[in-house]
C-alpha cells in the first residue's frame, strides 16, 4: 500500500517572492489582508512553503517518514513562474528514479 498526501506549495527564489505570493494566496482565500509577513505566517503549517532548497528539504522529510507520493496544490494555478520554478528546480531534485 502506498502513503499519499496532498498539500498546498507556495515556493519562490526569496523571501520577497513569497511574501508576494502569500499576499495574493490570502486574497485568493478572500481575505484582503495586505500585510505580507503575516499572510506568509498564516498559511497552513502542513503546506510546502519557502526556497526551492526548502522546499525539497521537507518533501525529503516526508519521504524519510514513508510518504510514497506527494501531489502538491497549488492555489495560485495562473502563476506561471512559480509552476515553472517548481518543475525546473524542485521537482528534478526528488523525482524517483
Amino acid at each position: 500500500m502506498q502513503f499519499s498526501i496532498v498539500t498546498g506549495v507556495l515556493a519562490g527564489t526569496n523571501r520577497g517572492e513569497l511574501e508576494e505570493r502569500a499576499v495574493r494566496t490570502a486574497r485568493f482565500f478572500g481575505d484582503d489582508a495586505s500585510d505580507p509577513t503575516s499572510c506568509l505566517e498564516g498559511l497552513p503549517k502542513p503546506w510546502l512553503v519557502g526556497t526551492p532548497a526548502e522546499i525539497v528539504e521537507r518533501l525529503r522529510t516526508l519521504e524519510s517518514l514513508g510518504v510514497d507520493r506527494i501531489m502538491l496544490w497549488a492555489p495560485l494555478h495562473d502563476d506561471l513562474e512559480m509552476i515553472a520554478l517548481i518543475g525546473s528546480e524542485i521537482l528534478p531534485s526528488v523525482r524517483a528514479g
